[in-house]
C-alpha cells in the first residue's frame, strides 16, 4: 500500500498510455461519424449535442476502466508484499495475470524451499563431518600418548594411527565430493570406462584396509576388459565408498572375511555386485540406507559410521544414469548392485 501511494501519478500516467489507442480510436470514430451525417444532411444534423453525449459516455467508460485499473494495481502491490493476497477482479485479462503470477510464485517458492533444504542438508553434513574429524584426531592423540609412555615401539599402534588417518582421508573425500556434487555438470565427463580396471584400482587402493581388517577381496568373474559408459573418477569414488562399507562392516577380531566382486552382463547392461560377509542390515533399515545421515542399528555398533557414503552413491548414480540397489541379511552379509549401460 505504501508503494502504491508513492506511485499514484505513475499509475495515472500508465493508465492514460494504456488507453491511448482506445481514446484515439473513440474520438476518430466519433468525429468521422458526426462529420459524415453532417455532410450527408447538408448541415441539418446538430453536432454539439451528440458530441457532448459521446464525450460523457467516454468519460463514464474511462472512470470505470480506471477504477478497475487502480484496483488491479492496488492488488498487485499487495500481492508483492503478501503472496496470500487474492486479486479480486472480473476481467479475464487480469485473472490471467493473476494465474501467471501465482504460477511463477509457486515455482520460485518451490525452488527456494529446495535450496533451503539443500543448505540445511549441507549444514548437517558439515556438522557431522566436523564431528567425524574430531574422533580420529582424539584417537591419534591417545595413541601418541601411549607411544610416549612405552619405551619399546609397538607396530600395532602404528597400524592404529594409519587406520585413523584413513578415516580422516575418507571423510575428507566425502565432503569434497559433496561440494563437487553442487556443480556436477562441470565435473562429469561421460566416457568409455573399463570396469575391471576400476575394480583393480579400488582393491589396490584399499589393500592396507583389507589386510588390517582381515577382510580379503575376491573377483568372481573373468579377468578381462569390461567396457561401460560412465565417469571414471566418480565411478571409482562410488566403488571406494561401497568397498569401505564392506570392509568396515565385515571386520572381525579372529575370523577372516571376504568381499566378492561379481560382474554379470545382460543385453545392453552390465551389473556389478559387491558382496560382503559382514553383519548385514535389518529389514526395517534397508529402505532408508540411501537417506542422508541415516546410520540405523549398525551405526550404533560401528562408531565411525557417517550415513553419507551410500547417500552420495545414490545421488551420483542418479546423475550418471546408473541404477543402484541393496540387499542384505543379518549376520550373513550385504550385496550392493550397480547397473551400468554397456558399450556395445
Amino acid at each position: 500500500m505504501y508503494l502504491l501511494s508513492e506511485n499514484k501519478i505513475d499509475v495515472i500516467k500508465n493508465f492514460l498510455k494504456d488507453k491511448l489507442r482506445i481514446t484515439v480510436g473513440f474520438f476518430v470514430s466519433m468525429i468521422t461519424t458526426i462529420l459524415f451525417y453532417y455532410l450527408y444532411t447538408d448541415g441539418e444534423v446538430p453536432v454539439v449535442y451528440p458530441s457532448i453525449i459521446a464525450i460523457f459516455v467516454y468519460i463514464f467508460f474511462m472512470v470505470f476502466e480506471f477504477y478497475d485499473y487502480y484496483k488491479f494495481n492496488y492488488a498487485i502491490y499487495n500481492f508483492v508484499e503478501n503472496f496470500d493476497y487474492s486479486i479480486d477482479t472480473n476481467k479475464n485479462e487480469y485473472k490471467t495475470v493473476e494465474e501467471v503470477m501465482n504460477s511463477i510464485h509457486s515455482k520460485y517458492l518451490k525452488e527456494i524451499t529446495e535450496m533451503r533444504e539443500e543448505v540445511q542438508n549441507n549444514n548437517k553434513i558439515f556438522s557431522q563431518w566436523i564431528h567425524n574429524m574430531k574422533t580420529p584426531v582424539a584417537v591419534i592423540d591417545i595413541i601418541i600418548q601411549k607411544v610416549r609412555e612405552n619405551e619399546k615401539f609397538d607396530y600395532k599402534m602404528l597400524n592404529e594411527i594409519e587406520e585413523e588417518n584413513n578415516k580422516l582421508l575418507n571423510n575428507l573425500n566425502q565432503v569434497l565430493s559433496m561440494i563437487r556434487l553442487e556443480d556436477f555438470s562441470k565435473d562429469y565427463v561421460p566416457e568409455v570406462v573399463d570396469l575391471n580396471e576400476s575394480i583393480k584400482n579400488i582393491i589396490k587402493e584399499k589393500k592396507k584396509e583389507f589386510i588390517y581388517s582381515k577382510v580379503y577381496p575376491e573377483k568372481n568373474y573373468k579377468d578381462e576388459e569390461i567396457l561401460i559408459i560412465s565417469d571414471k573418477k566418480w565411478n571409482e569414488f562410488m566403488l571406494g565408498q561401497i568397498t569401505n562399507n564392506a570392509i568396515k562392516y565385515s571386520k572381525g577380531e579372529n575370523e577372516s572375511k571376504t568381499v566378492y566382486f561379481e560382474v554379470e552382463k545382460s543385453g545392453e547392461y552390465t551389473e556389478l555386485s559387491i558382496r560382503d560377509e559382514g553383519i548385514g542390515i535389518p529389514d526395517y533399515d534397508i529402505r532408508r540406507v540411501f537417506e542422508p545421515f541415516f546410520t540405523g542399528e549398525n551405526g550404533r555398533k560401528i562408531k565411525n559410521s557417517t550415513g553419507i557414503g551410500l547417500y552420495i552413491c545414490k545421488v551420483v548414480c542418479e546423475k550418471l544414469g546408473h541404477e543402484i540397489s541393496l540387499e542384505s541379511n543379518v549376520n550373513k552379509g550385504t550385496i550392493v548392485k550397480i547397473r551400468y549401460l554397456s558399450k556395445l
